[in-house]
C-alpha cells in the first residue's frame, strides 16, 4: 500500500471518528437540554396542579359560585376522595371508580401533593393525603385518606409534544448534516485522487515528450550501429548484439506505450458486436480460453476498436501470466443488463498481492520482472473514455464456477444495448 493510500485511509478514519464524536456529543447535549426543559415542564405541571387545588377549595369553601362554575374556572375535571385501599368515597365529575395511590402514600406522615400526567385520559392527576374533614357546599367529606383531583392536561401534553418533536426534528437534521458532511468528504477525497492522477498524467506527458526527443533518436542510432556491427564482427559477437537489439526494442516499445497512454483515449468509437469481438481477440492467443455468455447474441458497445483490442488483450495477457509456478486457468464471462454489458476476465493465478489493490493502476507499477507497469493504466484510460469502468479484485470461492480460493477478476463494464 502506498504512502498516499495510507494517508487517505488514516484521514478517512480521522474524519469518521470526528464526525461520530461531534454527532453523539451534539445529540447528547441537545437531549440533556430537552430533558431539562421537560423537567421544567413537570415542575410547572406540579405548580399548576397545586394552584388549581388551592383555587378550587378556596372557591368551594366560601361558596362564591356553584360547582359547575368552580370546575370551569379552575380547569378541574373531577374531584374524588378515596380510602387508603383505593375505595371511592365521593366523586364529582370525571373520576375513576377506584384509585391505587403511589407507594409514598403508605407513609402516614406524607403530606406533599403529587401530580402525574395520565396518557390514557389526558388528565393531570393530582393526589394528596387529607387527614381533616372537608366540606363542599352542603356535602361533607368525612376524613378521607386520599384526595384526588383530575385537571385538564392539554397544555402540558402540547408542550411536551412540541419539545420532543423539535428534538426529533433536530436529530434528523443533524443526521442529514453528518451524512452530507461525510458524503462531501468522500467526494472531496475522490476529487483529490482524480487531481493527483491527472497530475501524474501531466508528468507522464512531459516524460513522453522527453522520451520521444531524447531517447528515440539515440536508440535509432544504436540500432543502426548494431546492424553495422553485425556485418563486421565475427559470429561470436551475435549473442551480445542480439541482447542490445532486444533492449533497444524494449525501450522503443516503452516509449510508444507511454505516448499511447497520453494521446486521445477516446479515438473513433464504433458500433461493435461484443461477443464476436471478444471471440476474435481470444482466437489470437495460443491457448483455448472458454467464454461464458447467456442470451448476448445481439449486444453491442460503442468504443474505438483498436483501443478496445489493446485493453482486452492486455487484460487477457495479464490473466495468462498471473501465476509463476503453474499455468493458470483463464475464462471470460459475459453478462448484460438493460443498459450495460459486463466482460470479466477470470484467472486462477496467484492473485493480487496483499496491500497492492489500490496501486495496480499506478503507471509503471508492476510485479512482473519483464513488465513496464503501464498496461493496466492504459487499459483503464481507454475503457473509462468510452464511459465504462475497469475493476480488478481478488477472486474467492463465490466468483465463478471453478472452485478456487485464489486468482483475479478483471471486470470491464461498458454502456451497451441490443441493437
Amino acid at each position: 500500500m502506498s504512502k498516499r493510500t495510507k494517508k487517505l485511509d488514516k484521514e478517512s478514519i480521522l474524519v469518521m471518528t470526528s464526525l461520530s464524536i461531534f454527532y453523539v456529543l451534539i445529540l447528547f447535549i441537545s437531549f440533556m437540554f430537552v430533558r431539562m426543559m421537560d423537567k421544567r415542564n413537570e415542575i410547572h405541571m406540579q405548580y399548576m396542579a397545586e394552584q388549581s387545588f388551592s383555587t378550587f377549595f378556596f372557591r368551594a369553601k366560601w361558596n362564591e359560585m356553584n360547582m359547575d362554575e368552580i370546575f370551569d374556572e379552575t380547569g378541574v375535571k373531577g374531584l374524588g376522595t378515596y380510602t387508603s385501599e383505593g375505595r371511592l368515597i365521593l366523586g364529582l365529575g370525571q373520576v375513576p371508580e377506584s384509585y391505587i395511590p403511589p407507594e409514598e402514600f403508605v407513609d402516614p406522615l406524607f403530606r406533599k401533593g403529587e401530580a402525574e400526567y395520565n396518557k390514557e385520559t389526558g388528565f393531570i392527576e393530582y393526589t394528596r393525603r387529607v387527614l381533616v374533614t372537608l366540606s363542599i357546599g352542603t356535602d361533607s367529606l368525612i376524613t378521607p385518606d386520599i384526595l384526588y383531583i383530575a385537571i385538564d392536561g392539554k397544555a402540558y401534553r402540547n408542550t411536551r409534544f412540541v419539545l420532543f418533536g423539535l428534538y426529533g426534528l433536530f436529530s434528523l437534521l443533524m443526521t442529514i448534516f453528518v451524512l452530507f458532511a461525510w458524503r462531501m468528504f468522500a467526494r472531496s477525497k475522490t476529487y483529490r485522487e482524480t487531481i493527483t492522477r491527472q497530475e501524474s498524467l501531466v508528468s507522464l506527458g512531459e516524460a513522453a515528450r522527453t522520451l520521444a526527443h531524447e531517447i528515440k533518436n539515440p536508440l535509432s542510432a544504436i540500432a543502426l550501429q548494431t546492424a553495422v556491427l553485425k556485418k563486421t564482427l565475427p559470429d561470436e559477437a551475435d549473442k551480445g548484439l542480439r541482447t542490445i537489439e532486444e533492449q533497444v526494442q524494449r525501450l522503443n516499445n516503452l516509449a510508444d506505450r507511454v505516448r499511447e497512454f497520453i494521446r486521445n483515449a477516446k479515438g473513433n468509437p464504433e458500433h461493435i458486436h461484443i461477443i464476436d469481438f471478444i471471440t476474435e481477440i481470444i482466437g489470437t492467443f495460443y491457448r483455448n480460453i472458454p467464454i461464458e455468455k447467456a442470451q448476448m447474441d445481439a449486444c453491442y458497445i460503442e468504443i474505438d476498436r483498436e483501443r478496445a483490442r489493446s485493453a482486452f488483450e492486455n487484460l487477457i495477457n495479464n490473466a495468462l501470466e498471473s501465476s509463476i509456478d503453474t499455468e493458470p486457468e483463464v475464462f471470460v464471462v459475459c453478462k448484460s443488463t438493460a443498459s450495460s454489458i459486463s466482460i470479466s476476465i477470470v484467472d486462477t493465478g496467484d492473485g493480487i498481492p496483499e496491500g497492492q489493490e489500490k496501486t495496480i493502476f499506478d503507471p509503471f507499477f508492476t510485479t512482473k520482472t519483464q513488465g513496464s507497469g503501464i498496461g493496466l493504466a492504459i487499459s483503464r484510460r481507454f475503457i473509462e473514455s468510452a464511459g465504462g469502468t475497469l475493476k480488478i479484485r481478488r477472486r474467492d470461492l463465490e466468483d465463478g464456477a471453478l472452485k478456487y480460493n485464489q486468482g483475479t477478476i478483471a471486470e470491464v463494464t461498458l454502456p451497451g444495448n441490443r441493437t
